[in-house]
């Protein structure tokens, strides 16, 4: 009892220096000392964030001659809770250190009170964003190699909000601090890149390329932006005429799909904000000029804005979970007859209204007996999803990054929980709960044994929608021959391929016809009318749009395929009973596409 008060008063301690004093930087490194162990935190980012998941910095070093078990808790209690824990063992001298993801909500302050517990000794510290976040902000991270000048994130902030496009909040790191998980990048809406002192840790430049295949919005600054990144040719693939969205002044400005997201390129000096005044067309809130859908369509709770692409695309999924209310109806409807007339007409026949007594309480827990089977079995006891996943495959890199937007309900308890795979992140459709204040709603992640996910993340019973963003390697692929006009294609996916629609290195369309089983080969038929013909209602605007113009649009080299299986989405360690399922490839066979 004397521990958890002194837990409850440690943890209301650091809330309440950092509410009323805030004597802390955003940048600062906390340290304290728990029982011989050195522990440190720190918050490399915006003071309001709104959505996905920001990253903290923790390291614990043991000065002591023996070793310790600590016990890390990072913990949010405002409207749902959120807890991430981990749980180490260090050995005398050995120093350890991590980046646990938090995840940032709406209509909250995001700051986590972190604990660190040995042998029953805590220490409490305050971390994360500061700021209450709901309206309209705009987080945005910039990020370079010298630190920036003083006023310069003021004045960027002030130029791109004075437009009319948002209120634009700025935070400014130097490349040391950028994080090496992707998912640390999807709180914000931009990343933007200073690179005329050259690049950042390979590492990082890695997560946020990923993070824009997902649905990140990439902004590159150097006085020869293309240049810079030529030492990354897997990146600098995607900066061709193929992937424009906007290349009117390509020397100056110029944007360029990648995935799901966008590079922008700028040719600036230092932050290049009065240069990029001068751009024909400039829109801070739109460098790209992409069309809303294509630059923001996976972006994982954009609470900034009124609609996402998350938003759009569940009504297409299918329900479950709901009770069949005719045959509760009609449940209900025997009971009041059974309780009511046909009761007291056996009772009032046997002459023993004492009875009453006896049948009274035994139709009601019958009754009752007979709700708990019939929603049990009417509902099922397996896990059900509703899926419509969407995969951009780059085959010649061997990786796919697949965004899922599902609806899936437990029956029976889905065990300890979701295990993502290395490159996934499970984003919780709270929408529901951002408004009620009930409190009740606690999602947990578990960093002892990699990543598990517990809690509210996949409750027992209860319908939730889920968006699920992968950027992980793979070896599935179509493989393509091209010979004299002609196209033969072989389906090295692990199930069949429904329908398929090709665009060969010369531009010409070419499908398929009826489907092709995983292992077999066929010759694909073209025609001018192939395009045409081709069902593009599976792909959307939600999902791609190459010129920005509402119409989607293959890039030479390229091919859409629906799948049967859900080859390359990741089921988190659960397995599931598709009750309606569309998988859809974007697949890249070709570089350097013939003009």
């Amino acid at each position: 009892m004397l521990a958890e008060l002194r837990r409850l008063v440690g943890i209301g301690a650091a809330l309440l220096a950092l509410a009323f004093a805030q004597s802390a930087r955003a940048d600062a490194q906390q340290v304290a000392t728990a029982e011989g162990v050195r522990c440190s935190v720190a918050y490399h980012g915006a003071e309001l964030l709104h959505h996905g998941y920001f990253p903290i910095d923790v390291e614990m070093l043991n000065t002591g001659d023996r070793a310790v078990t600590v016990d890390f808790k990072a913990q949010q209690q405002w409207q749902v809770e959120d807890e991430v824990t981990k749980r180490l063992r260090l050995e005398p001298g050995e120093q350890v250190a991590f980046e646990p993801l938090l995840r940032a909500r709406t209509n909250s302050v995001n700051t986590y009170a972190v604990t660190f517990e040995v042998n029953g000794e805590s220490q409490y510290f305050a971390v994360g964003p500061s700021e209450w976040s709901g309206g309209f902000e705009v987080p945005v991270l910039f990020a370079s190699r010298s630190p920036v000048e003083a006023g310069a994130v003021e004045r960027w902030a002030s130029t791109w909000t004075d437009r009319g496009t948002g209120d634009f909040r700025f935070a400014a790191v130097r490349f040391p601090e950028l994080s090496k998980l992707w998912a640390a990048y999807t709180s914000y809406e931009w990343v933007v890149l200073s690179l005329e002192q050259g690049l950042p840790d390979a590492a990082a430049l890695d997560a946020i390329f990923a993070w824009v295949r997902t649905g990140g919005r990439l902004l590159v600054i150097a006085p020869n932006p293309r240049a810079a990144l030529e030492s990354r040719p897997q990146d600098a693939k995607w900066l061709s005429p193929d992937y424009a969205v906007r290349e009117s002044q390509p020397e100056r400005f110029a944007a360029y799909h990648c995935g799901y997201g966008t590079i922008t390129l700028f040719s600036a000096q230092g932050w290049g904000f009065e240069e990029m005044e001068s751009v024909d067309g400039y829109q801070p809130a739109a460098l790209s000029a992409v069309d809303y859908w294509s630059g923001r369509s996976w972006t994982p709770g954009s609470d900034s804005h009124a609609q996402s692409g998350m938003e759009s695309v569940t009504p297409l999924l299918g329900g479950f979970g709901e009770l069949p209310l005719r045959g509760l109806m009609v449940l209900l409807v025997v009971f009041a007859l059974v309780m009511g007339p046909v009761n007291f007409w056996w009772v009032k026949r046997s002459r023993k209204p004492m009875l009453l007594l006896v049948t009274l309480p035994g139709i009601s827990v019958v009754t009752s007996i007979c709700l708990v089977l019939f929603g049990v079995f009417s509902q099922g006891l397996d896990l059900k999803v509703s899926t419509r996943s969407f995969t951009f495959l780059d085959q010649s890199a061997h990786q796919a990054t697949t965004a899922e937007v599902r609806r899936i309900f437990a029956g029976s308890s889905p065990g300890a929980g979701m295990r993502p795979e290395a490159g996934t992140t499970v984003f919780p459709d709270v929408g529901s709960w951002s408004s009620d204040f009930r409190g009740t709603n606690l999602f947990t992640q578990d960093l002892t044994d990699g990543r598990l996910l517990g809690g509210d993340y996949l409750p027992v019973r209860e319908p939730v929608v889920q968006l699920i963003l992968s950027d992980r390697p793979t070896r599935l692929r179509l493989d393509v021959t091209e010979r004299a006009g002609e196209v033969e294609v072989a389906n090295a996916f692990d199930g069949p391929i429904e329908r398929l629609l090709l665009r060969d290195s010369s531009g010409a369309f070419h499908q398929l016809n009826g489907a092709l089983a995983a292992g077999e080969s066929r010759r694909l038929v073209g025609g001018a009318s192939v395009r045409d013909e081709f069902d593009w209602s599976v792909v959307m605007r939600d999902f791609w749009d190459t010129r920005g113009a509402g119409a989607p649009e293959l890039p030479a080299g390229a091919y859409l395929a629906v799948l049967q299986t859900a080859d390359l989405r990741d089921d988190c360690g659960v397995e599931v009973n598709e009750v309606s399922a569309q998988h859809v490839v974007f697949g890249v066979y070709a570089e350097g596409a013939e003009r």
